[in-house]
């Protein structure tokens, strides 16, 4: 083998070598990092650490082969009962000077922030998540496949698993149903399969009948029924109990959100659209079994009709007086291809729709969630302006604005 050919072969094989070595430090990294999280830190403000428990730079792999200005800052929460504010100011100077750094290649940029010591630290009020829970008294039903259901367990499993609420999922018939339901109860979501025959906008309208069964031979708890469909995501659910908490469930209460669409409402009617939940008392779910037959057939329209426009239908036969209640903080995300701007409009959002690419947005729905772990299910899509610079109409003011929507870098951290 010619010598020059060798020399680009051992050239090839370091750098290979040297990216698997980044690419399993970084997944080490991460690891220990989330590891080290507190679950829901509610005490006094956090100790100041002088070492980071980090010892590499938060920058991705490819993100270290150019140099970068680089600064870094420490934010963590205060939790006290707040009102809650569209944009809220951190007083402390929080980003030091940027400083320019080296790429990977260069010995020095091993050790980018391993010093916490001069690192500043900002503190940022926020609204402790609900001392009375009662997710318990939820039951989600949804009309899917075991197939959707196993791409949506790791989101399904964040927002229902370790609340005490549980999930009705009515499924085309198979020979390992029981199967399939352990695996995903070993994973973390309590959820039952019930096998369905029907199509599936007639299987979505048949959880009426499924929910108010199950219900009723053994779950005598439960208050509030939510039919979702398999693409959508509450990133708090205790936050959807605390309102719900407020409301009788003895009484008729048909709770959603209408289409951002507007031809959507034109074509299907002012109705719950079922991707940004509906939600049911237990009052109405009864009320609809007694007069299932009345609103399952063709009687009430054809029988593809979309399952969220019969349900809509049929409560406006039988308890025309009853009206949608629209909580704004739920959505259907009818929007393409992105809906830039919302996230970080500093709104409340309880429900997520259509976030997993295609001719829809594309969002990180546990990513973007994942800060409630130390700051609290009311930090998500909060915002904050903080190092700001001048003031007056006439002046000149330099500030940033920071959006908890995204996954921090490690640096900047809670």
């Amino acid at each position: 083998m010619r010598p020059v050919i060798l020399r680009i072969l051992l050239v090839l094989a370091s750098i290979f070598t040297l990216a698997c070595f980044f690419v399993y430090r970084n997944n080490d990294i991460a690891a220990n990092a989330f590891s080290r999280i507190p679950v829901k830190y509610f005490g006094e403000p956090w100790p100041q650490r002088q070492q980071c428990p980090f010892s590499a730079s938060p920058l991705r792999f490819r993100d270290r082969l150019t140099a970068h200005n680089y600064t870094r800052g420490i934010i963590r929460p205060r939790f006290h009962d707040d009102s809650r504010v569209a944009l809220a100011h951190i007083e402390e100077p929080l980003l030091a000077p940027f400083q320019a750094q080296p790429n990977f290649l260069t010995s020095k940029y091993a050790n980018i922030g391993a010093d916490c010591s001069k690192a500043t630290i900002a503190y940022v009020d926020v609204e402790p998540d609900p001392e009375h829970d009662e997710t318990r008294k939820i039951l989600f039903g949804a009309a899917t496949t075991v197939e959707r259901l196993e791409g949506a367990l790791s989101r399904l499993a964040y927002f229902i698993g370790g609340t005490g609420a549980s999930l009705i999922a009515l499924v085309p018939p198979a020979d390992n149903l029981e199967e399939k339901q352990a695996y995903f109860r070993s994973r973390g979501l309590d959820v039952v399969l019930l096998p369905s025959e029907l199509d599936f906008t007639l299987r979505y309208f048949s959880l009426v009948r499924a929910l108010n069964s199950h219900i009723s031979n053994n779950m005598h708890e439960i208050e509030w029924l939510i039919l979702m469909d398999d693409d959508t995501f509450f990133p708090s659910l205790s936050l959807v109990s605390e309102r719900l908490s407020t409301l009788s469930s003895s009484e008729p209460y048909w709770i959603g959100a209408l289409s951002e669409a507007s031809w959507q409402v034109r074509t299907f009617g002012r109705i719950g659209f079922g991707g940004a939940g509906v939600i049911l008392s237990r009052n109405l779910l009864e009320t609809l079994d007694k007069r299932y037959d009345e609103c399952s057939g063709e009687g009430l329209g054809v029988l593809d009709m979309p399952g969220d426009q019969r349900l809509g239908k049929c409560i406006n036969k039988i308890l025309p007086k009853l009206k949608l209640t629209i909580w704004s903080e739920l959505h259907q995300w009818d929007m393409r291809p992105e809906p830039h701007g919302l996230f970080e409009a500093g709104r409340p959002i309880w429900s997520f729709h259509h976030f997993q690419g295609g001719q829809w947005g594309n969002a990180d729905m546990i990513g973007m969630s994942s800060v409630a772990i130390v700051a609290g299910d009311k930090s998500i899509l909060r915002r904050w302006v903080f190092d700001s610079r001048g003031s007056g109409q006439r002046q000149e003011r330099d500030f940033w604005v920071l959006t908890i929507f995204l996954p921090l870098p490690f640096d900047l951290r809670w």
